[in-house]
């Protein structure tokens, strides 16, 4: 299933994290949902990361990302925020928010199937990077920055397999 890929995906890529299919005792939980398409991913102090499995399928076809690593990379997105929840407790969620659209994974979409667009050219950009740089263990960002890296490889291979020849 969707989990046992995600496992898989996040073994090969990172390091920081062990992810399980099991519950652990103490272990922050990331939840897989088909049900809330609003959001991508959401991170909550007391509830764990939730990861939206809505339109997954579409969007990896689009951006031409296998979903594992789809679903990886929105995950880690999740758990790097919510580690950011958990290192100061003065942060709320709306304080992730960018001040105007651009094109980094942290941004939050109207819709959904914008994530799309996000994964044609995977990248977080530097406002965010600095910011949580400065709250995270330098561990967890380096995982982070390794999957988004495989993400943007995975785009962009798929990108060259459907550009066109040239004559």
């Amino acid at each position: 299933g969707d989990a046992a890929d995600v496992q898989r995906a996040a073994h090969r890529v990172q390091q920081a994290y062990c992810f399980s299919t099991s519950k652990v005792r103490g272990a922050l939980p990331v939840c897989l949902s088909a049900r809330d398409g609003r959001a991508s991913f959401s991170a909550d102090r007391a509830r764990g990361v939730a990861v939206s499995l809505w339109q997954s399928e579409g969007i990896c076809a689009y951006a031409g990302v296998p979903r594992a690593t789809y679903l990886l990379t929105l995950a880690m997105l999740g758990i790097v925020q919510w580690r950011a929840l958990r290192l100061n407790d003065l942060l709320e969620p709306e304080d992730f928010f960018h001040s105007s659209p651009c094109n980094c994974l942290f941004a939050r979409r109207l819709l959904i199937e914008e994530n799309a667009l996000l994964f044609e050219r995977p990248h977080i950009c530097r406002y965010c990077m600095q910011f949580y740089e400065f709250l995270c263990p330098e561990d967890e960002i380096l995982a982070l920055k390794q999957v988004v890296r495989h993400t943007a490889y995975a785009a962009a291979r798929a990108s060259d397999r459907l550009a066109p020849l040239r004559t």
